[in-house]
């Protein structure tokens, strides 16, 4: 079992977020007898540049800038289970969260994380929690993500005692969910699969985005369900 984990920017060592996600890998690997291999990034890990609006991405499937995404992607790509984190800023994602979605944002028209389980979590110190929660939900989803849990904790509401029983229950959820292969598409996820293979039928997008559809036999099935259960993901 493999695990990516990138989570916003936290300078202090005793943050929440940093409690959280520990809280969260420790249960994860206490509960289960298989190998984990746990890949566990802050922002400042790595060196992930603004996204500069160029469009490569979704014209090319690259980018040209010269930092860490593309090794952070490979680690996405050969996981199974994904963890996205974000502290809240202003009732919304940190800038660091919102800026690694921002380089990854071509892959939604591409369900490129299709047959992988998710896990949301934001933390607060006391509200901003929803808005956040709805915005990594939506973004996940239209990556292709099977959403397990969506956790969100208030830090001043919330005790130690709390956060480590949520950290059971939702990982002892995950790993049933995982176990069982038991990946679930949302209503959602399945309109916005059938909008954008209409669109790509009908020429629209970009070229790059149409051969993927082609390559990936995206256009030979009637859902997203079926090309994720059928089908073979191409990484």
């Amino acid at each position: 079992m493999k695990v990516f984990v990138f989570y916003g920017k936290i300078e202090k060592e005793n943050s929440t977020m940093k409690f959280m996600i520990n809280a969260l890998l420790d249960e994860l690997v206490s509960q289960t007898n298989e190998k984990v291999v746990i890949s566990n990034l802050s922002e400042s890990d790595f060196d992930i540049k603004y996204c500069n609006g160029c469009s490569d991405c979704f014209l090319k499937g690259s980018c040209p800038l010269v930092d860490d995404m593309e090794k952070i992607k490979l680690g996405i790509l050969s996981s199974d289970i994904i963890l996205f984190g974000s502290p809240v800023y202003g009732h919304a994602v940190s800038g660091s969260v919102k800026t690694f979605f921002d380089r990854i944002t071509y892959w939604t028209h591409l369900f490129k994380l299709s047959g992988k389980f998710g896990i949301s979590l934001n933390v607060s110190s006391g509200n901003g929690n929803e808005p956040v929660k709805q915005y990594m939900e939506k973004i996940m989803g239209n990556l292709g993500l099977s959403l397990v849990s969506q956790i969100s904790i208030k830090s001043s509401s919330y005790s130690k005692e709390i956060m480590l029983n949520i950290a059971k229950n939702e990982m002892k959820k995950l790993l049933i969910t995982y176990q069982n292969n038991k990946y679930k598409v949302s209503a959602i996820q399945e309109t916005s699969f059938k909008n954008f293979q209409r669109l790509y039928k009908g020429e629209a997008g970009t070229s790059f985005e149409r051969e993927y559809w082609l390559s990936n036999g995206m256009f030979e099935v009637k859902t997203l369900e079926e090309y994720v259960n059928s089908k073979s993901i191409k990484l």
